[in-house]
């Protein structure tokens, strides 16, 4: 377990257009092992939503993880 996590986020929310999501998330240094002597090191995390409401029970959306390919 990394000794800090941190996450921010923002979201737009309009039913006429759409929603649509970005949260990025930094994840502290860390160990591969119990012995702490492989570092894995810090990263920073981005994710993005984007949704559309088409009809009343139905709902298109799209999402990609991990977009700086961390």
């Amino acid at each position: 377990m990394p000794e800090h996590t941190y996450t921010v986020g923002v979201r737009y929310h309009n039913p006429a257009l759409l929603t649509a999501a970005l949260t990025g998330r930094f994840v502290g240094r860390q160990w591969e092992d119990d012995a702490n002597t492989l570092e894995l090191g810090s990263f920073f995390v981005v994710d993005l939503f984007v949704s559309r409401t088409l009809a009343k029970w139905v709902e298109a959306f799209a999402a990609v993880e991990n977009v700086l390919d961390e």
